[in-house]
């Protein structure tokens, strides 16, 4: 009987000190630049797995004990990783804005010498020399009777087919300069450096695995704000662990 005692004198000891040791701990994220408060931004306990985001003034609260950490991961901001010392105390946790440096990338138009030089013939001109037009010095030129035979070429229908072409070429190139401009913004929105900074992931080979996964819609990539495309990958990335 007494042996059960102690036991049972145990049990609730060690149930209220690990009850103590469960807590919430209050905290603001703050922008060092603008010394403001940091926005939507996501705070994960890497011991047990919650989460929270901060609010509109940048205060969060979030389930934790002393001696877990908490990762502040987030697209616009460098990530921090905080031990948790104490939970009697608001936690300020001061983030820098994240700048990116991309490597520079060369778009070509066209394939080869040739491909341009095809294209650029194609160019509409701002004027036309008389020598361009096959029938024209041909016209005067040539010694004209009464006999002579009616020629089958159509001066308009050449100009049509000559003009007409080019604004299509010119049409065309405006629509490949467009594509080539979204291209650029979505590969600035989503990138393996962006990829390594929302997962963790560091090898490259495992990057371009997550990203063949995560194929985003191009444009929902244009379209959506940071912190929605962070959700986006977040929330992928989280499928793609449970498969793998």
């Amino acid at each position: 009987m007494k042996a059960f005692i102690l036991i049972l004198i145990s049990l609730i000891t060690s149930g209220s000190w690990l009850y103590s040791q469960k807590t919430t701990l209050h905290g603001r994220l703050m922008d060092i630049k603008e010394n403001v408060g940091a926005v939507n931004i996501h705070v994960i306990n890497t011991s047990n797995g919650y989460g929270a985001t901060s609010d509109i003034n940048g205060y969060f609260t979030i389930f934790c004990n002393i001696g877990d950490s908490l990762l502040i991961s987030s697209v616009q901001y460098e990530n921090v990783l905080i031990p948790v010392k104490s939970t009697l105390d608001t936690l300020q946790i001061n983030l820098r804005p994240h700048t990116y440096e991309l490597p520079l990338v060369q778009v070509y138009q066209y394939k080869d010498y040739e491909d341009f030089k095809r294209a650029f013939i194609k160019l509409p001109s701002s004027k036309v020399a008389p020598e361009e037009i096959p029938w024209f010095s041909q016209y005067f030129n040539e010694s004209k009777s009464e006999y002579a035979s009616v020629k089958s070429f159509s001066p308009i229908t050449y100009l049509y087919d000559r003009y007409s072409k080019a604004a299509l070429e010119k049409k065309r190139y405006n629509y490949i300069l467009e594509v080539e401009k979204m291209d650029q913004m979505i590969t600035t929105k989503y990138n393996s450096l962006i990829v390594s900074e929302i997962t963790g992931l560091v090898s490259k080979e495992d990057i371009a695995k997550f990203m063949e996964y995560c194929h985003l819609n191009d444009s929902f990539i244009v379209r959506a704000k940071k912190y929605e495309l962070y959700l986006a990958i977040l929330e992928c990335y989280n499928q793609y662990s449970g498969k793998n």
